[in-house]
């Protein structure tokens, strides 16, 4: 499909943001944008094949003057969730907050995190990313910052139980270092995983819960050769297995084998060809266990790369002068939300993706990367291997 214009109005931007994109169990697209203005907006597609989206409940969006970092994820019955930060000096906070597509109004506008210690000097230094369990529970991840040296912190905390459990960290500012740039994901045991870089020392982190309700983590460092991205993406593929993409002048690729412990990753691989903007981020989704790399190309066009053990050939996507390009949420796998190839009727294969102009009043645009469909036979061996995301009540896509 064409390309489609989200926003026309205002300067809109999705920088520290993990995802931004949804779709419903009726394969309807949302998209979550963040106006300049501090405004957290979602934008509605008025089908399955959107030829134009449309704001919803404009009236009661959380709107300050320094609202930002906004990320999103949806669950089983409809609600997309939203974390976001709220810059305010040193009483800084984190916030969250529900739409309903069902109604398509928002609820639930909270202060999660009333004060997150220093002064983060500017929205654009805290980060949040937030993904949804098997339960519908929103886990996150966020930045805070202690004391020590005024650094970010990567934080964690869920809602486990039903109310907002403390906030846990994981590495960052008390231990003198820079955490920024993270993604979360739930593997099919239920446990979050968590992508950054310490800034300190040029690492890729990545971080496992010890429980569903985590309240330690298990550090590893999958690449310490001065990685220089300015985001991570982490996703976990319908064999359990993880990969966290990342940008070291070329798109990169690091997985960990779901047999394996947490501290024994695979060689970090890049690509022979497809140079990344250096200056900006790639977002990554798993469609079974292939892995498709969405980026900011060195000409400023909108590329994609396959990853399956061995990198492909990249493919431009959209020509001409963007940046921050997102894939949509999705757990674990990501096909058809129409129900057809849960039927066994094969049905369409999508990867949703957003991305910005480079303009002076920027915009957002939607787009879908179309796939090949599904088979009866492919369907069945997804049942083998996840058989609670075949069943689910949304299939694989609303995730």
């Amino acid at each position: 499909m064409a390309a489609v214009q989200v926003t026309s109005v205002n300067t809109n931007r999705q920088i520290n943001s993990s995802r931004v994109s949804v779709r419903t169990s009726a394969g309807i697209p949302y998209v979550i944008v963040n106006q300049i203005l501090g405004i957290i907006q979602v934008f509605k597609g008025n089908s399955v094949t959107p030829t134009s989206f449309t704001i919803q409940d404009d009236a009661n969006d959380p709107a300050g003057t320094t609202y930002g970092s906004s990320s999103a994820a949806i669950d089983s019955t409809g609600v997309i969730h939203i974390s976001y930060h709220y810059y305010n000096g040193k009483t800084s906070e984190l916030r969250y907050v529900t739409f309903n597509t069902g109604t398509d109004t928002f609820s639930g506008d909270a202060q999660l995190v009333a004060d997150i210690g220093g002064d983060p000097t500017a929205i654009t230094n805290l980060y949040t990313a937030i993904a949804i369990d098997s339960n519908n529970v929103p886990h996150i991840a966020h930045s805070q910052f202690p004391s020590k040296g005024g650094l970010p912190s990567l934080y964690y905390m869920n809602k486990v139980g039903g109310a907002w459990n403390a906030a846990v960290e994981i590495e960052g500012g008390t231990n003198g270092n820079e955490c920024k740039h993270y993604d979360i994901a739930i593997s099919e045991d239920n446990i979050p995983e968590i992508s950054y870089v310490n800034d300190t020392d040029g690492d890729l982190g990545a971080a496992l819960g010890n429980v569903n309700n985590a309240t330690s983590f298990t550090l590893f460092d999958p690449d310490i050769t001065a990685v220089t991205s300015n985001v991570t993406s982490i996703v976990i593929d319908s064999a359990g297995n993880t990969y966290i993409g990342y940008e070291d002048i070329n798109p990169k690729i690091v997985e960990h084998l779901d047999a394996d412990a947490w501290t024994t990753w695979q060689t970090p691989i890049a690509p022979a060809t497809g140079i990344m903007n250096s200056t900006n981020i790639l977002s990554i989704v798993a469609n079974g266990t292939d892995i498709y790399v969405f980026y900011e190309d060195d000409g400023h066009d909108i590329s994609y790369n396959k990853y399956t053990g061995s990198w492909g050939s990249p493919v431009e996507l959209e020509t001409g002068t963007f940046n921050t390009a997102k894939a949509k949420w999705a757990r674990y796998v990501d096909y058809d939300s129409s129900g057809a190839n849960r039927a066994g009727a094969g049905g369409r294969l999508e990867l949703d993706y957003t991305f910005t102009d480079e303009t002076a009043s920027a915009d957002v645009w939607f787009n879908s990367l179309s796939l090949v469909t599904l088979d009866v036979a492919t369907i069945a061996a997804y049942a083998v291997v996840a058989p609670s995301i075949i069943n689910s009540p949304i299939g694989t896509v609303g995730y």
